[in-house]
């Protein structure tokens, strides 16, 4: 069981994704420089750095074929669902973790074992 500092840190990783509606690319930079900084300090920080960011890069890939697909029409509703999405899950993943609880994003590659 995480301690709540643990949690806390937690939740703050996951919830620096949001930073990319802010400005883009604090999206990824954020939660990449929280892991960096937290991750020597426990294995569940490790784990769920490398959660938002095989989440954020996930989120990447899909927001660039949506980009493409906008060429034929259908990429911005695809870019507008991946919007709602993101907020939705990053709530879900930042309230699991403030309980302590495990969360695995959905439809979400793994690039960071």
């Amino acid at each position: 069981m995480p301690t709540k500092d643990e949690q806390n840190w937690g939740m703050g990783i996951h919830l620096s994704v949001l930073g990319g509606y802010l400005l883009p690319c604090l999206g990824f930079c954020l939660p990449l420089i929280l892991w960096i900084l937290k991750r020597k300090d426990s294995e569940y920080l490790d784990r769920e750095g490398r959660k938002a960011l095989n989440f954020v890069i996930t989120l990447l890939i899909a927001n660039a074929i949506s980009w493409v697909l906008c060429l034929v029409l259908v990429g911005f509703f695809l870019l507008w669902a991946l919007g709602i999405y993101a907020v939705i899950v990053v709530i879900f993943a930042t309230v699991k973790t403030a309980n302590g609880e495990d969360f695995k994003y959905p439809f979400c590659f793994h690039f960071l074992n």
